[in-house]
């Protein structure tokens, strides 16, 4: 094939308009996991070894007439190089394309029990210390408040955040308010 045959196909092309909903119609095909099949893309890798196997020379034509490129250099830095990516591609298809496990994200698993079972024992430990020191000072607050004193971590919980009852001059109020949660 000449360089001449190659100037007379149509070159496939898009217009500036047709970019932007392409691209977004592949992105939300790649997004909804919708990909081509295994098979297409080897027949693709295949017609592309086709497809250099018989235009080679007039790839290097091109490069010599377009880029001024001696056809050693050619061959040498580009031309060469496809078909031993597509072959390495076809070989390692199978493996590259196959499901991965992640592993355990970090906050899963054995992590999980790390942080799930302080938080759990936290609230105990509070009505547990409540109930004792209630029981040593003899408060009946913390003994009374709920079933068997429950609810009194709450209720100082509350009285905590509503002890804002007065707002300096020139504070930011919002945050002000907020800073007890915080």
């Amino acid at each position: 094939m000449s360089v001449a045959s190659l100037e007379t196909a149509p070159a496939p092309h898009s217009s500036l308009d047709e970019i932007p909903p392409l691209v977004a119609r592949l992105r939300k095909t790649f997004d909804e996991g919708r990909t081509k099949p295994l098979e297409w893309r080897r027949e693709q890798l295949q017609a592309l070894l086709r497809y250099h196997h018989e235009n080679a020379e007039a790839l290097a034509e091109a490069m010599q007439a377009d880029f001024g490129k001696p056809t050693l250099e050619a061959y040498a830095a580009d031309i060469s190089q496809a078909p031993n990516e597509a072959k390495l591609a076809l070989k390692n298809l199978a493996r590259w394309t196959r499901p991965e496990s992640i592993g355990r994200l970090p906050f899963l698993g054995r992590s999980v029990l790390m942080w799930l079972v302080p938080l759990m024992m936290l609230p105990l430990m509070i009505w547990f210390e409540r109930k004792v020191s209630a029981w040593i000072q003899r408060r009946m607050g913390p003994m009374e408040v709920g079933v068997h004193g429950t609810l009194q971590t709450v209720a100082d919980m509350i009285k905590l955040l509503g002890k804002q009852l007065i707002t300096p001059a020139g504070v930011d109020k919002p945050l002000y308010h907020l800073a007890p949660l915080v």
